[in-house]
């Protein structure tokens, strides 16, 4: 960690023996040691000067990462340091006319450590041992060996576990090891303890209490986790694992990533392409796997819940050797269980084994793999009707099956395997590389529910069968190191990656029997040998993408510049056309991104930002010429308030705009034309706070209007320019607390949230709303180590979703597609950790 007006200095932990790379990475690193070269030798010659600079300080006694932290800023020095090296250390403080040495000698004086120079131009912090010459000096201190600090504080890493609610690091905003608080854009971080405290059994269930997030815009459905961010609908293909994009481009079905394999999940807010690419203009989702650590983890949990729910899950993790240098994790579950809707199954089988092997202080290779197996598959829409209350049979069960017992099933398969190489040099410099292989499998087949309703009671169906497959590789190499010039501190990032992906997907349709939703009757024969092909395609997706970024400290600013060409190539083969036809489009784009952060000395970080993303779009115009891709810019300003690492406190305000949206083209109404385009507005307040050992807190205040800013009439005359998009509540709000008694109730815990969706409107016209709703939920556990030692470890609970079993609709896109609201939902946790 450096000073907290400056940036995160990232701990000297990772590398690899050089794996075999690609061509683009051999180049890359071949510039990238190159500059480093250069770097080296000017911040030798810029350190020598400000060494000698005497300076008047006047920093009172207290914390040492405190005292070190006022210094650097008053010094417009790089000082480098692990949390745990400093964690429970005084310093005297400083005061009086000194040179740097001088005055970094006063502030470590009997702490045990010492400030050795580095070729960059800064100072990292060592273990003194005994003799050794003063703190900031030069001779025998600058020829000490490197001290290996392994295990860190639990807040110290932006990868690793959190005690308690409250993060105040993250990878996702930067690709680097950052404080939140210097990052000019809203992030959230749900991280482990949280996710076991509200009996996440989903991502839904994760990002239910975090601003500017909409979950379960599909309702009760485990089968994807479809959500919006900032007003814009994503789905798991969308989403993120350590940092690269989770699933291939492409048509692949419905997935649900088992969050049991999550440190934490981290939310990046707003347009995010700078550093990751082509992605969705509301933001990111990340997760960040579970990975091995030196401290021994061995958990074991049997769960037991509604609709039949039996889950087994274990998570064993820790050294294979004496000194650390192998460390293992691994992640397992088996559920068998059904959905809340009859006949639908929820079963899924996940393992997750993981390897780092870190040979010094300054190298390390982490082997990341998983296995995922789900059947489960998303519920057919049903028509708004039949569940508002104005049908005369009622409002429809929120149970209701409308397929066929037997036929409707999903199955998805996903194998992961890749590594993250890291190595850092004596200059302070890191080389990082992370590759992924990942493999995905969907079958789905199930009965289509369309139309309106006939006579209030009959809809209509078909039989649909799909197949999606699809592999991607990719590849993320990256150099990150801190460098001073004259007042501005840097830190620099600059990395290329490269995806390629391939799938293939097959659709077949036919007519289907009708049924009565009030009184369905299963069995209806159903002609397979009439399926025809709906689609048949495949696709070839390449993409790769040069980026930088600087995040340069003066004082207490800190400003955040990043751009990135991105170059993409499209292929589409359509096998069902007679002959087949193929497709190649070559989009590309340049995004970029600038930020600026103030860090006050009470906490209060006010920020500004601009960003940017781009997505390709399918298809061509009427004159055959191929779509741009997407486009979406959004200016966010708001303040961040950290006074201690038991309370982090955001709040933005921002405006995003979608553009080269496809609509209607007035010449030509069968075709589309890039003329639309969406604004986002809102307002986002969150809170997450440990006031007490006992007590967590978080609460999350969301505004969001949407507006159709530009659209043209469509071929019957409607137009949605005005209009606001479906889905998308206006209001959104959330609080939840969890207490730890202490007492005659020692080892009793007990939180309640209650989750409030506004208005949404169901269809592009908006001529009906959703209501909205407010939802309780409730969690109770009981360490039974409390009550008697020779149980210690084993814990109980139960969680709580929807406690009042409250009837709700979750959202529709039109008056004859609406998605049921999940009932109340109990699972009782029996673990043992040991």
């Amino acid at each position: 960690m450096t000073d907290r007006s400056t940036f995160s200095a990232n701990s000297p932990t990772p590398g690899t023996r050089r794996p075999a790379m690609t061509p683009i990475a051999h180049l890359v690193h071949a510039l990238c040691f190159g500059a480093l070269a250069c770097l080296a030798t000017t911040g030798v010659q810029a350190q020598t000067a400000q060494a000698e600079t005497v300076r008047r300080y006047d920093i009172a006694a207290g914390a040492l990462e405190v005292t070190l932290n006022q210094l650097g800023r008053e010094a417009g020095l790089l000082i480098a340091f692990s949390s745990a090296t400093t964690e429970g250390l005084r310093s005297n403080g400083v005061s009086g006319s000194l040179t740097i040495e001088q005055a970094l000698a006063r502030a470590l004086a009997g702490t045990g450590l010492i400030a050795v120079r580095t070729p960059a131009g800064g100072y990292v912090l060592r273990s003194a041992p005994a003799g050794a010459a003063p703190a900031g000096s030069s001779g025998q201190v600058q020829t000490m060996a490197p001290v290996t600090v392994r295990a860190q504080s639990e807040n110290d890493s932006a990868w690793g576990k959190v005690s308690g609610y409250v993060a105040h690091r993250g990878s996702t905003a930067t690709k680097t090891d950052a404080l939140l608080q210097e990052v000019p854009q809203s992030v959230s971080v749900i991280t482990r303890d949280r996710m076991d405290d509200q009996g996440v059994r989903t991502l839904n269930d994760a990002i239910q209490y975090t601003a500017g997030l909409r979950a379960n815009t599909a309702g009760a459905n485990p089968a994807d986790d479809s959500l919006s961010l900032r007003g814009f609908s994503q789905f798991s293909g969308a989403f993120y694992l350590d940092g690269m994009r989770l699933m291939p481009m492409g048509t692949l079905g419905f997935f649900g990533m088992e969050p049991y394999g999550a440190e934490r999940v981290e939310v990046l807010k707003g347009p995010s392409s700078v550093l990751y690419g082509q992605n969705a203009p509301g933001g990111i989702v990340n997760f960040v796997a579970k990975r091995p650590t030196a401290e021994t983890v061995r958990q074991v949990e049997l769960l037991f819940g509604s609709h039949a729910r039996k889950q087994a899950a274990f998570d064993f993790g820790g050294k294979l050797d004496d000194d650390g240098s192998l460390q293992y994790r691994l992640v397992g579950l088996a559920r068998d269980a059904s959905q809340q809707i009859d006949y639908m199954k929820d079963d899924r089988l996940y393992l997750a084994p993981s390897l780092t092997w870190t040979p010094d202080a300054r190298t390390s290779v982490t082997l990341l793999s998983f296995f995922q197996k789900n059947r489960a598959m998303q519920s057919s829409n049903v028509q708004f009707n039949a569940l508002n209350g104005d049908n005369p049979n009622g409002r429809l069960p929120l149970t209701r099956f409308l397929g066929e017992p037997g036929f409707d099933h999903e199955e998805t398969k996903v194998a992961s395997l890749g590594y993250e190489a890291r190595h850092t040099f004596d200059s302070g410099w890191t080389v990082k590389q992370n590759f992924r292989y990942l493999h995905a499998d969907n079958h789905e087949q199930y009965m289509f529910r369309w139309g309106n309703l006939i006579d209030d009671t009959v809809t209509n169906r078909e039989i649909d069968s799909r197949d999606g497959k699809g592999s991607v590789y990719s590849l993320d190499t990256s150099i990150s190191g801190q460098f001073v010039t004259g007042a501005l501190r840097h830190d620099m990032l600059a990395g290329v990656d490269y995806s390629r992906s391939n799938t293939s997907f097959q659709s077949y349709i036919a007519d289907g029997p009708q049924i009565d939703i009030y009184r369905p009757v299963y069995g209806a024969p159903l002609d397979l040998a009439a399926l025809t092909p709906d689609a048949l395609r495949r696709e070839h997706n390449r993409q790769l993408g040069l980026y930088a970024q600087d995040r340069m400290a003066w004082q207490r600013w800190v400003l955040t510049v990043g751009g990135r060409k991105e170059w993409t190539r499209q292929e589409q083969l359509n096998l069902l056309a007679a002959p087949a036809t193929s497709t190649v489009r070559k989009p590309g784009a340049f995004t970029g991104r600038a930020g600026l952060t103030y860090l006050a000395d009470n906490g209060l970080a006010p920020y500004a930002s601009y960003t940017e993303s781009f997505a390709p779009v399918s298809g061509a115009d009427r004159l055959d010429r191929p779509f741009k891709p997407e486009t979406a810019k959004q200016v966010e300003v708001g303040v961040k308030y950290a006074p201690d690492t038991n309370l982090a406190i955001t709040l933005a305000a921002f405006e995003l705009h979608r553009q080269n949206v496809l609509t209607t083209d007035s010449e030509a109404p069968n075709f589309s034309v890039q003329q639309g385009e969406v604004r986002s507005r809102g307002i986002e307040f969150e809170v997450v706070a440990q006031p007490t050992r006992q007590l967590k807190v978080l609460a999350s205040l969301t505004y969001n209007p949407l507006k159709v800013t530009r659209a043209n009439p469509d071929q019957w005359g409607d137009n949605y320019q005005g209009n606001s998009p479906y889905e998308v509540p206006k209001n959104m709000a959330s609080v939840w607390g969890d207490y730890a008694f202490d007492g005659v109730l020692r080892g009793l815990s007990a939180g309640a949230g209650l989750r409030h969706v506004g208005d949404s409107w169901g269809d592009a016209e908006n001529s009906f709303k959703v209501p909205g709703f407010t939802l309780a939920d409730l969690s109770l556990r009981y360490d039974l180590g409390a009550a008697r030692s020779q149980w210690r470890g084993l814990t109980l609970s139960v969680t709580a979703k929807n406690l009042f079993d409250k009837y709700h609709v979750a959202s529709c896109f039109s008056a004859r597609a609406c998605n049921y609201g999940e009932q109340r939902n109990l699972v009782a946790r029996v673990g043992y950790v040991w």
